[in-house]
This record gives C-alpha cells, sequence and structure tokens, in this order.
C-alpha cells in the first residue's frame, strides 16, 4: 500500500505535485501517471483500484522539456492492460500483443535512442494534460482545443492540415502492381445517420492506372482567383464562365463559354504551337453583330498578322458575312481585303463590300472572273426553277449560250473566234451578227425596247457608226404621241457632219421621203428619176396576186360597113357618137402588153349610155373572140380555131332607183377567161405578152322600158393586172 501522504500527492493531475497539496481521487483504473514529483525526485504511478495507485521507484534522471505530453494519460482504450518498470531504468507499455513499448529513458533524454511502436521506428505518441499528441518536433501534432490533427505542424488551420516542402500526401494500395489499386479520397455527407458518398479523387477501378476526379451527386466546378466555378462540368456537358450549360438554357450545347460582351475578357478562344507565340487560328466572338473566325491573324485592340505568308477572316460584321484577306509580317498590323461577302438580302459580293445584285464582282483588273477546266469544254450550267435550263460553255474556238436540254442547232448560240456572233447557228457565217430561227408566221428575231413612259417623239434607236464614234447613220422608232397608240419609225443619215431624218413610215402606212409628216401612201419632196438603162425601170413584184389594173383599148382598124354596122349620129349638141340597134356590131383588136401579170383573168367591160330617159330594163350583149400569142412560137401563134362566145346582160338600170338619168355611163363587165378554156372562156395560162385577142361585140337585145332612145356604145376595154403602177382595185374605190 501506498502511504496516506504520496497516494494524495500522486492522485493530483498535474504535472508538479508538491507535498502537503490534496489529490483528487477521480481517474480510471490503469490511469499512469508520468513525472510526478516529489523532493526533487520523480514517479511513474498508475491507479491500480478506487483507492489504490501504485508508483514506482523514484527516477535517477530527469526528463527533458520537449518531452510531448508530461503527466498525461494512456487510457484502457487502446488496449494497455499494463504498465511495469523495466530494467535498466526501462518502462515498458504493453497491448495484449505486446506490439508497444518504450526503452533507454534517462535523466536527460526520453527515447533519444530508440523508441518502438505499432512496427516501426519513431512512431509513438505520448498524452499530456493539455489532451494533445506530439513527437519529433511536431511532426504529428493533435490539438484537442479544436480537433484538429497537424501534420508537420503544431498549429493546424483546418481539421487535417498537412504541411511540408516534398511530397505531402501519398495513398497507396497494397496491390502487388501498378494497376491493381483501388486507392482514392472520398468525399460526402450523412443521409439518414449514414454515410453517403457524393464524389471522389483517385483510382476508382482495379485493374488500370487511370486516375477520375468525380462529382457523383451534384456538378463538378474548377476554379481560379477570379471565380469558384470557371470550369464546370454539368450532366456530361462542360462550361467554362457559366454553370448552366447552354448559358441561359437557350439553345444546345455540350460545351459552352461565357465571357463578357465586346471586351478581351470575352469568351475568345485561340490556338497555338511550341513554334511560337502566334495564333495559329483565333475564334474571337466580341459582341452580337461581331463575331470572327481568323486563320493565321488575330485581334488584341487592333489587327494583326500571325504569318508573314497570308492573314484570312471569316466574319460577321455589321449585319454581313464576309471572308477577308491581307498579306503582313508576323505582329504587323493587317488592312483587311473584301474578298467576299454576303448581306442580309441574300446577295454575294466578290471585291466588294455592298453587293447590289445577287451575285457583283468588284475588281480593278480587266477580268473579274474566269472558269477553267482541264478538258476541252469549260462550261457554266444555268438551271432556274422554271423554264428550261441552259449553259454557257467555251471551247478552243467559240463560246456557246444554249439549253442544256435542246438538241437542235436552233437554240444555241455561238461566240465565235473569228469575233462574229451566230444566234441560232453552230457555223461562222462570216457576218458578225447572225440571228436564225424557225417557227411558224412571222417570227421575233430582235428587239430594243425604251421603258419610259409614253411621250411624243420618245422611243428607241439603231445607231450605224463608222471609224471612231461618229455615227453614220440612224434608224428610229418613237411614239406619234403620249398615247401608246400610235408610233413612227424614222431613217436618219449623216449630212453636213450631222444626223437627219430623210424618211419615214408613219403609224397611217405612209413614207414620207424628205418629209415627216406624209399624207399619202407615198410622198417625196423631191424629183423622182427612173433610169433609162436597158433593165432598168419600175417592176411590181409578181409573186403575190395584189397587183393594180389597166386597161387594155380595143383598136378598131377595120370598121364595120355591112349591115350590121352601128350607126353615127347626134348623141349630145354638136357631139356625135355610136348609136348601136339589136344585131349591131363592132369589131376590135386588142394587144397583150408586157406588164401583164401572166396566169391572171381578163374582163370585157362594155361602156354605153342612153341620150333618152329609160324607166328600166336590160341590154344583152354578145362577143365572139380568138386569141394568138406572138413570136412565131411553135405552139400557140395560131389563132384558135374555133370562136369563144358569151351571151351577157346589163343590170336593169332601174335597180335600186338608179341609172335612169339621161347621159348616164353604165359599164357592163363579163369575164371571158378561166383556169381552163371553154366555150365561153380561153384558157388564162395563154395569155402572155404581144399575143393578140380579135373580137366581135354585139348589142344582141334591147330590153329597156319607156320611151329610151338606142344605146350609145362609147367604148369597149380589156381589164387586166399588171406589174406596173396602176389602181388599186379596177372597180370603186380604186385605191382604198
Amino acid at each position: 500500500m501506498i502511504d496516506a501522504e504520496i497516494q494524495q500527492l500522486l492522485n493530483r493531475k498535474q504535472d508538479k505535485i508538491p507535498l502537503g497539496t490534496p489529490v483528487p481521487q477521480e481517474g480510471a483504473l490503469g490511469d499512469l501517471r508520468l513525472n510526478v514529483t516529489h523532493k526533487g525526485k520523480f514517479y511513474q504511478m498508475m491507479k491500480a483500484g478506487e483507492s489504490e495507485w501504485r508508483y514506482s521507484a523514484a527516477f535517477t534522471r530527469t526528463p527533458i522539456d520537449y518531452l510531448p505530453l508530461t503527466g498525461g494519460r494512456i487510457t484502457g482504450s487502446l488496449g494497455l492492460p499494463n504498465v511495469k518498470l523495466g530494467v535498466d531504468n526501462t518502462v515498458l507499455i504493453r497491448d495484449t500483443a505486446g506490439n508497444v513499448k518504450t526503452d533507454e529513458i534517462d535523466s536527460r533524454v526520453w527515447g533519444s535512442s530508440l523508441v518502438d511502436g505499432s512496427g516501426a521506428a519513431n512512431h509513438i505518441a505520448y498524452w499530456t494534460d493539455g489532451n494533445t499528441i506530439a513527437h519529433d518536433a511536431n511532426q504529428l501534432y493533435w490539438a484537442a482545443s479544436n480537433n484538429r490533427l497537424g501534420i508537420g505542424t503544431a498549429s493546424p488551420g483546418k481539421n487535417v492540415e498537412i504541411y511540408g516542402t516534398s511530397s505531402i500526401l501519398r495513398l497507396r494500395d497494397s496491390g502487388a502492381t501498378a494497376d491493381a489499386t483501388l486507392a482514392y479520397i472520398e468525399f460526402g455527407g450523412t443521409d439518414a445517420a449514414a454515410w453517403s458518398r457524393t464524389g471522389f479523387i483517385g483510382d476508382a477501378s482495379s485493374g488500370d492506372a487511370d486516375i477520375y476526379l468525380q462529382a457523383e451527386v451534384g456538378d463538378l466546378h474548377l476554379g481560379d482567383s477570379s471565380s469558384l466555378t470557371v470550369l464546370n462540368l454539368q450532366g456530361g456537358k462542360v462550361g467554362i464562365g457559366t454553370t448552366v450549360i447552354p448559358h441561359g438554357g437557350i439553345g444546345y450545347a455540350k460545351f459552352a463559354i461565357e465571357g463578357a460582351n465586346a471586351n478581351a475578357a470575352g469568351p475568345h478562344v485561340q490556338f497555338t504551337t511550341a513554334t511560337d507565340d502566334y495564333p495559329l487560328l483565333q475564334l474571337l466572338n466580341w459582341q452580337h453583330g461581331n463575331v470572327y473566325l481568323n486563320f493565321d491573324s488575330y485581334y488584341d485592340g487592333s489587327w494583326r498578322s500571325s504569318s508573314a505568308g497570308s492573314s484570312f477572316s471569316i466574319a460577321k460584321e455589321n449585319n454581313k458575312f464576309h471572308i477577308w484577306y491581307d498579306v503582313a509580317a508576323a505582329g504587323a498590323v493587317v488592312n483587311w481585303n473584301e474578298g467576299i461577302v454576303l448581306d442580309a438580302n441574300g446577295d454575294v459580293g466578290i471585291g466588294t463590300a455592298s453587293p447590289s445584285t445577287p451575285l457583283h464582282v468588284l475588281t480593278s483588273g480587266a477580268e473579274p472572273a474566269r472558269f477553267t477546266s482541264t478538258g476541252v469544254v469549260s462550261q457554266i450550267g444555268l438551271d432556274p426553277s422554271v423554264g428550261t435550263s441552259g449553259y454557257i460553255s467555251a471551247t478552243a474556238s467559240k463560246i456557246v449560250i444554249g439549253n442544256i436540254n435542246v438538241d437542235s442547232t436552233l437554240n444555241i448560240n455561238h461566240f465565235l473566234a473569228t469575233g462574229n456572233l451566230s444566234l441560232g447557228l453552230t457555223t461562222d457565217t462570216g457576218i458578225k451578227l447572225n440571228v436564225t430561227k424557225s417557227g411558224a408566221g412571222i417570227v421575233s428575231m430582235f428587239k430594243i425596247e425604251n421603258r419610259q413612259a409614253a411621250a411624243a417623239d420618245l422611243g428607241s434607236n439603231i445607231l450605224i457608226g463608222g471609224v471612231g464614234s461618229i455615227n453614220q447613220a440612224e434608224i428610229r422608232a418613237a411614239w406619234d404621241g403620249a398615247a401608246t397608240t400610235d408610233a413612227y419609225l424614222a431613217f436618219l443619215t449623216r449630212g453636213s457632219n450631222s444626223l437627219s431624218e430623210k424618211m419615214r413610215i408613219t403609224s397611217a402606212g405612209n413614207v414620207g421621203i424628205n418629209i415627216t409628216t406624209p399624207q399619202e401612201k407615198l410622198a417625196i419632196a423631191g424629183n423622182i428619176v427612173l433610169p433609162k438603162t436597158s433593165g432598168n425601170g419600175i417592176k411590181v413584184d409578181n409573186t403575190t396576186p395584189t397587183f393594180g389594173w389597166r386597161d387594155l383599148l380595143g383598136d378598131q382598124f377595120a370598121k364595120n360597113t355591112g349591115g350590121t354596122k352601128p350607126t353615127l349620129t347626134v348623141y349630145n349638141g354638136d357631139v356625135d357618137a355610136w348609136q348601136f340597134s339589136g344585131g349591131d356590131e363592132a369589131f376590135l383588136t386588142y394587144h397583150i402588153p408586157h406588164d401583164y401579170v401572166p396566169g391572171t383573168d381578163i374582163y370585157l367591160h362594155v361602156h354605153w349610155s342612153l341620150n333618152a330617159v329609160a324607166t328600166g330594163g336590160t341590154l344583152d350583149f354578145k362577143y365572139y373572140a380568138i386569141y394568138a400569142k406572138g413570136h412565131n412560137q411553135a405552139s400557140g401563134s395560131a389563132f384558135t380555131s374555133t370562136p369563144i362566145t358569151a351571151l351577157f346582160s346589163s343590170v336593169d338600170i332601174n335597180d335600186g332607183g338608179s341609172g335612169l338619168a339621161r347621159y348616164q355611163q353604165h359599164l357592163t363587165e363579163v369575164i371571158i377567161s378561166a383556169a381552163s378554156a371553154t366555150a365561153a372562156l380561153f384558157d388564162r395560162d395563154d395569155f402572155e405578152p404581144d399575143g393578140v385577142i380579135e373580137l366581135t361585140l354585139e348589142m344582141a337585145f334591147d330590153n329597156l322600158t319607156g320611151t329610151p332612145s338606142s344605146p350609145f356604145i362609147h367604148y369597149v376595154d380589156l381589164h387586166y393586172q399588171s406589174t406596173n403602177i396602176g389602181t388599186k382595185d379596177k372597180v370603186p374605190d380604186f385605191y382604198a
């Protein structure tokens, strides 16, 4: 038993227990007291029972100040059932396996020579009254005041702080190979009073050497001095500068970047190599309306080149899409040239930032575009949404414009190497412009048009020029007035060093030569001279039947002196005329002239009148005629053997209440030819110039009523169509 005084002293929990001081009795069985002092000596004691403490013999050496825990406790929770005093100033502290011990303790150094514990040296801890642990100059330190553990520091700022100058923390799996590991750090919380992992860092799968960083419940964020959320991983998506991917939830994105608007800190990306610091590619997202993709170029407050070879940029700027280019030294300022521009209207500009058509090419050179083929033909296809497709192609000898699906050469136009243009032909006609097209009726071949509102003398023209810029002639079409109903065609020639009008065709079809307002079909201000040279003269085209009409006048070489002769008597005052009674005859001869139109019919006209009033009725005439060609031809030069003959009547002179007046001339007409000969008609195809017709006209029957006189026959002629000038028709209106 320990004496009462020593028991009281040893039961104190202070580092040093002076004599005469009461010692409380608290403590658990197995508690160990170290550095208990009395009268200059040191003791080790252990509580053996509720009121029993055992102590060791006095220590012969004094512990030094650096011992980590003086007067502390080793509790039963460490599995140390006893503490024994060893030989040679040793203290043995053993658990049931005997794995913990201290050795070689003297008055100056505690554990200076050897400390064993848990199978390795220099890893034992000592408790003090401050409830802290310390060893080897605070390499392992437990701060009980805030429940923090320091490794390499005695002042841990967090629950665990590791401090050192080399490798700080190592996680090592006991696997036999590098890829047979499952070493990682877990993060988590408490869910329903149980551990719930939210993420980890390390090797998550045995069998490989991969390292993982994963947030298993929420998002993964990496930050820097600017923000906690610089790089964000969220649901398989990656965000830089934004925790909502895509930003604002607008659009679709697996990778989203957010930055300042119109700022160097914007969402820009650029790529470089180890060769130099100049970007190979820069994606400059400045703001809405100003977005750039730069190749071997970059923007750092001004546009600069990354390569001495060339710099390019694809940009959206000022509501237009641009492709720019320039050449400058690396790091030098570039001055962008317009390559290609697409505006908001869909117009494309090449060399211009302001295209005015769907494709607008601007160049300072003479050749704005070139299409080259490695074959013998270079071709451009033209394919409208509606209508016929076409193409433009070039060969060594010509340029062709045509319909792509049409084989007919009339739909192909050629610009030939000779400088000639053939429209509708594949061959060179030797003419600068040759237009060919086939079609029924009138085919439109060429048109010029003035779209200005109609006004007098407003129209279009074709100028014909000579050397230099001198105009030699002009063909002009213009309106007669403000209305778009009447127009004229004018022809101008150069005289006295200026163009002046020489001929005009009016809207009425009148032609004026040196007259601008012709009132007739042909009006000429000046003389008309017809050449007298053989073969020259006036000739009417004889390929159509619309010829003028002329008269063949009968030549009475033989007068009728027989019993059927007419009577020459007083007709009107001093004027005598031939009067015919029933059965009286006249003998007539006609010569067919050279202006006769071959194959046309001949009409017999009888001109007659009365010198006394009749009340009505008709006259019946009868003709007998024969015909022969001239020039002693083998066939047709003999007069027809049987005369043609026919009886024909005049109109009733009271027909419609007309023709009853005295001295009124009447004309009775009958055709005497046809397509083939009959008893009454000649074959009109037998007629030709220099042919002769012998004709006898008989006034056969006088059927007039009232008290008329016998008729006076004034003239008997033949009407024929002429290639010469004559009337438009053989009856009134002759000129309509």
